[in-house]
């Protein structure tokens, strides 16, 4: 934010130090272009402001699904529409219909991760509840969800990608990241 702050600030300096030559409507043109570059500056430091407040976030919905050969859930998650992090402790635990609780270990591509994330656990086979926790760190705040699935609600297929190409543009479906791609039979 600080950085956005500092170009808006020099754009701005810029701009009102070019009024001291200038005569008549230049001065007009420079002050305004100041004006508009503080305005700017102001509303995207608001919005980092308030992306850097959203919290983390687990979908609606899980998915089931066959990776490598092996069957697997998945549950999908992200901070504050997408931003960066950095190992997130995942804890989940299913209890079958017989009672016994079972703790799964769950897998992500990679440690570092950015926008909609998906992990997996292998599959128990048999009908219960998940019950996932998540927490991240970020800075010097801290992040937990708590989530809670059926495993016969979970959707066969995976979860939709929250980007996609229309009319040979990259377009963000912002809440493509809680759709779910149902497999086909």
């Amino acid at each position: 934010m600080g950085r956005i702050l500092l170009l808006g600030l020099g754009i701005g300096a810029s701009a009102l130090a070019g009024t001291v030559p200038a005569e008549g409507i230049l001065d007009l043109i420079l002050v305004g272009a100041a004006g508009v570059s503080a305005l700017l500056t102001g509303v995207a430091a608001m919005e980092r402001k308030r992306i850097d407040s959203l919290p983390l976030q687990l979908a609606e919905r899980g998915v089931r699904g066959v990776i490598g050969g092996r069957p697997v859930c998945g549950f999908r998650g992200w901070l504050g529409r997408g931003r960066v992090v950095k190992s997130p402790a995942i804890e989940v635990s299913f209890t079958g219909i017989d009672g016994v609780e079972r703790q799964l270990i769950a897998t992500l591509p990679t440690d570092l991760l950015c926008g909609p994330w998906t992990f997996h656990v292998p599959d128990p086979g048999t009908d219960g509840q998940f019950i996932v926790r998540v927490a991240v760190q970020e800075g010097s705040r801290s992040w937990e969800a708590l989530g809670r699935w059926d495993r016969e609600h979970l959707s066969e297929g995976r979860f939709a990608s929250p980007v996609s190409v229309v009319g040979g543009r990259l377009r963000w479906n912002r809440d493509g990241w809680n759709q779910i791609e149902e497999a086909q039979r």
